[in-house]
């Protein structure tokens, strides 16, 4: 018998190919954006360093899938219970169901990026194997964050506002277009005790064939292990007030 989580990941990547127009407009949204920084990067004489950070954080963040707005959904309409007495954990089916929809984009979104820096700088980037792995790495965290936003909406309801807030930390705090090496030294310290950095900024560095040490992926793992544990705190706390009839 297939793994049950397997066949989530697997859920989720049949369901992203079947919304062709949305790869598609992605795609172009994805080769729109980095022609034109390439654009103001010439115009400012930015180092090659810099397209190759901005494209590699640009497909991390196309990439992965918001599955707080569909774990919201499930409260609100109660379909959570029914997993209840079902042997596929909530939690574990959402998140490797997020992931299998990432695994299409990322996919795609990774090819479009090797095309556009082939045809504009002419070579292969000299840390991508790594940086693939560190954009997969940073996917997973990110969606991560996702879940967790998804498990707050039973005491917030709406969820909109933090979710556009995480984005926003997410993009400054990650370092969307500067790397955070640019930053002031005290954003900067802030921007490193918070996950953000190991989604965008730690693979961005990594795509660059900028080395990165090895112990990143302990931070990395850290964080991983800390958001997992906060997400299924919220999830028992839920279950239990489902089981009051609170829920």
């Amino acid at each position: 018998m297939p793994n049950k989580y397997l066949l989530s990941i697997g859920y989720g990547i049949k369901q992203q190919l079947s919304e062709r127009g949305q790869l598609i407009g992605r795609m172009i949204v994805y080769s729109m954006v980095i022609a034109l920084f390439s654009q103001i990067f010439k115009a400012v004489e930015a180092p090659s360093f810099q397209f190759l950070y901005f494209g590699m954080t640009q497909v991390v963040t196309l990439s992965t899938f918001l599955v707080a707005f569909e774990i919201a959904l499930d409260m609100q309409k109660g379909q959570i219970t029914y997993f209840l007495i079902s042997p596929v954990h909530y939690i574990g089916y959402r998140l490797f169901h997020a992931l299998g929809v990432s695994t299409v984009r990322y996919t795609l979104l990774i090819l479009c990026y090797l095309a556009i820096e082939l045809f504009f700088n002419k070579h292969f980037p000299s840390g991508f194997l790594v940086g693939v792995i560190s954009g997969i790495a940073g996917i997973f965290l990110y969606t991560l964050l996702s879940v967790l936003l998804g498990m707050i909406s039973f005491w917030t309801k709406d969820i909109r506002p933090i979710v556009y807030l995480n984005l926003t930390a997410t993009f400054c705090f990650g370092g969307l277009i500067v790397p955070l090496d640019d930053y002031p030294p005290f954003i900067r310290l802030i921007s490193f005790v918070t996950p953000y950095p190991w989604i965008l900024w730690w693979p961005a560095n990594q795509m660059a064939g900028n080395s990165q040490p090895f112990y990143y992926f302990f931070i990395w793992l850290f964080w991983s292990v800390v958001l997992g544990a906060v997400v299924l705190f919220f999830y028992r706390k839920y279950v239990r007030l489902v089981a009051r009839g609170e829920g």
